[in-house]
């Protein structure tokens, strides 16, 4: 009689192409804030800003394929949006806490999607139409309504 067993990345199951950006949430939270050694998708509620700065920056440059990261004023901007803060004070936004809800569950002000939909959707558009001008530095922000 033998036991076997693996240790696996997380896997989520999706019917539709629509669910795709919550599943990649799902596994985004999970691979940045998990600890080892502890059952599957028992992560977090809330992480510090700096440890989802880091995720952040660590998903768009993997998704982009390039070696620029995400600047501070990226990270900012970022932090603002999520928050839903447009005056958050530089120096304390680092020292914020998000949550699962403020990450994918609860929809930006007067908008019908989340800070993760509009973050995946940021960073594919970046990825597939924008990566060479991105990993050059002729793009300095991110997408914003108004300028």
């Amino acid at each position: 009689k033998f036991q076997v067993w693996t240790l696996s990345l997380p896997v989520v199951v999706i019917v539709h192409g629509n669910q795709e950006p919550q599943a990649l949430a799902t596994i985004t939270w999970d691979n940045a804030f998990a600890e080892w050694g502890r059952p599957p998708f028992r992560v977090p509620d809330k992480v510090s800003w700096a440890k989802m700065a880091s995720a952040l920056n660590m998903k768009w440059t993997s998704a982009c394929g390039t070696n620029r990261s995400l600047t501070e004023e990226n990270l900012y901007y970022l932090a603002c949006k999520v928050f839903r803060n447009a005056n958050l004070h530089p120096d304390d936004f680092k020292n914020l806490v998000i949550s699962w809800g403020q990450f994918c569950r609860e929809p930006l002000p007067d908008r019908n999607f989340t800070f993760w939909e509009w973050f995946y959707r940021v960073m594919n558009l970046t990825a597939n139409h924008m990566r060479g001008p991105w990993s050059d530095g002729y793009i300095m922000g991110l997408s914003q309504k108004s300028c």
